[in-house]
C-alpha cells in the first residue's frame, strides 16, 4: 500500500468515525425547573392544524410566545393569568411532528383572573 493511499485510508476512517460519532447525538440534557408565565388570553396559530394557543414567557419582560404544547397536571382556563412552577426535560429522539420538550406541573405558584 502506498504512503498516499494509507493516507487518504486513515483520513477516510477519522471522517467517518467523526460522523458516525455525530449521528450518536449527545448526552440528553437534564430537566430543568422553569417558571412559566401564562396570559389569560388565547392566540390563534398554526401547528399541525390552525388552533389556539397558551401565551406563555418566562420572564416578565420577554415577549409574549406561542406555546404548542401541554403541560402534564395543568388544566389552562381562559380569562386567568397563571404564574407555573414547570419541569422541562429533554425528548431524546422525538418524533417529526413532536416536540422536543416535554413538560410537567409541578405547582401553581399564582392564578389570578384578568
Amino acid at each position: 500500500m502506498t504512503p498516499r493511499l494509507r493516507f487518504l485510508l486513515t483520513l477516510l476512517a477519522v471522517l467517518l468515525g467523526g460522523a458516525t460519532a455525530a449521528c450518536s447525538g449527545s448526552p440528553t440534557a437534564a430537566p430543568e425547573e422553569v417558571t412559566l408565565l401564562v396570559a389569560p388570553f388565547q392566540r390563534e396559530c398554526q401547528g399541525m392544524v390552525a388552533m389556539q394557543c397558551m401565551q406563555v414567557k418566562e420572564r416578565p419582560q420577554d415577549d409574549w410566545q406561542n406555546f404548542y404544547d401541554g403541560i402534564e397536571g395543568f388544566q389552562y382556563e381562559l380569562g386567568f393569568s397563571y404564574r407555573l412552577r414547570v419541569l422541562k426535560t429533554p425528548v431524546p429522539n422525538p418524533p417529526a411532528d413532536g416536540s422536543s420538550v416535554s413538560w410537567r406541573l409541578l405547582e401553581v405558584l399564582e392564578k389570578t383572573p384578568a
